[in-house]
């Protein structure tokens, strides 16, 4: 009995051994794992950062001289005009090989003593920069896109290499850019890049973001936790790698659920809709469709909700509006009734809102409502606001107050003194002549004779 017993001791200890290596070499594989994918991400981080040093940036400087400074490693390399009076200046502007930064605050100075009224700021442009601008109390910034960019540079009128290198420069960026991330572990597996209108472009894969599950319940419950794992930790880490900062995700079991927060540009978006990457599998049979939506994220930024979709983030250009849906967030909702049409005459009653400021409080434009009354002939033209009276009485802006006049012949003893309606006849010249009372013709100047 004890010999069984013994054996039952050891057969339970063996197992739990085999357990345990298990458990650790899978902690060691996942180990092992994150330390590969850390030193993959610091050498392709490194290797982007010398590429980054090499690209060209430009900015362009709008007061009376318009300028525009060529940036090189957070230096200024050249300088362009772009209007004549730039042009008296120019030979001025000792600013070539200093610090963006120090650079700006140097031109201002030399602004200032050539004459050149800075009082009102200066209207700083670019597409995409390096440099933080934003601590520039004197400078109104705007962000403008590629196209913009490109057509502000063809103008130069003073410096031909600036002016005509510019294109070629940014095409060796992009190849330089696009043959280091193919070198990424996680390029083509979570993310991938394409050029658009000859800028470069990465996008997180479409097919690591959602997907279709469309199979047998064996089938599908096993590609899900094959898969949703690693999709939220590549995708993570992914964004991380392109300078957006996220909050991590959560696992419990086999669910996966999206990462909760983004921050860009120290704006929090929020998950806001799409599945979890793994849904709840209990009672899943074989007409199931498991799908999980493209992840939405939201934020409220200055009277404006910015939403934008996971797959659609350019990761390299994060800033541009492109990736975002825009929506202005009102007090009200604008809104409109129907037209109403009878026998002569079509109205509509149609309230709108006035966008007013920006509440930065409550993150809403102040609006004003109006309500406006518009009275059209049949065919819904002609149309012409009246007044609520004039509106609630069917005042036809071509006939006057009546939706359906009588011919005049047909009114016995019709006369302008008396009489409360108008009427009309229709002449040989098939216009049309309308008698009308002094009752009406008093309060509105209205056409006696009107064509067909």
């Amino acid at each position: 009995m004890k010999k069984g017993k013994k054996k039952k001791t050891k057969l339970f200890s063996i197992l739990f051994l085999i357990i345990l290596a298990a458990l650790a070499f899978f902690v060691g594989i996942k180990y092992i794992d994150k330390l590969l994918n850390n030193l993959n991400d610091a050498k392709i981080a490194k290797n982007i950062e010398t590429i980054n040093k090499q690209r060209t940036y430009y900015v362009f400087l709008k007061l009376k001289p318009e300028i525009v400074l060529s940036i090189k490693d957070k230096k200024i390399e050249d300088i362009g005009c772009l209007n004549e009076e730039c042009l008296d200046i120019y030979d001025k502007l000792d600013i070539r090989d200093k610090d963006l930064l120090i650079g700006m605050e140097e031109l201002r100075k030399i602004l200032y003593h050539n004459g050149i009224d800075i009082s009102n700021g200066i209207e700083v442009k670019y597409q995409d920069l390096n440099v933080d601008l934003s601590g520039l109390s004197y400078a109104n910034i705007i962000k403008i896109s590629k196209e913009e960019r490109d057509k502000l540079i063809s103008t130069i009128i003073n410096n031909d290499v600036l002016r005509d290198s510019a294109t070629e420069l940014e095409k060796k960026y992009n190849d330089n850019l696009y043959a280091q991330l193919k070198q990424d572990a996680d390029y083509g597996e979570v993310y991938g890049c394409d050029f658009e209108n000859g800028t470069l472009a990465c996008y997180i894969k479409e097919e690591i973001a959602f997907y279709d599950l469309n199979t047998d319940p064996v089938n599908a419950v096993k590609d899900m936790l094959l898969t949703a794992s690693s999709n939220m930790e590549g995708i993570e880490r992914v964004l991380n790698k392109f300078g957006v900062e996220t909050n991590g995700y959560t696992e419990n079991y086999i669910f996966r659920y999206p990462i909760e927060n983004i921050t860009i540009d120290g704006a929090k978006y929020s998950y806001t809709f799409g599945s979890t990457y793994a849904e709840k599998l209990n009672g899943v049979n074989e007409t199931a469709s498991m799908r999980s939506e493209n992840m939405t994220y939201s934020a409220k930024i200055s009277c404006n909700e910015k939403s934008f979709k996971l797959t659609k983030l350019n990761l390299l250009d994060i800033l541009s509006e492109s990736n975002y849906n825009i929506i202005p967030i009102y007090v009200e909702e604008k809104g409109s009734s129907a037209y109403e049409c009878g026998d002569a005459i079509c109205k509509r009653h149609r309230t709108y809102y006035v966008t007013g400021a920006c509440n930065l409080e409550t993150n809403t434009y102040s609006s004003e409502k109006v309500e406006e009354y518009l009275i059209c002939d049949k065919d819904k033209k002609n149309c012409k606001q009246v007044t609520l009276e004039e509106f609630e009485n069917d005042y036809n802006p071509h006939l006057g107050y009546m939706p359906d006049l009588k011919t005049c012949d047909s009114i016995e003893d019709w006369n302008a003194e008396t009489s409360k309606e108008a009427c009309i006849n229709k002449n040989d010249d098939g216009t049309y002549t309308v008698s009308i009372p002094n009752s009406i013709k008093n309060k509105r100047t209205i056409p006696q004779t009107i064509e067909e």
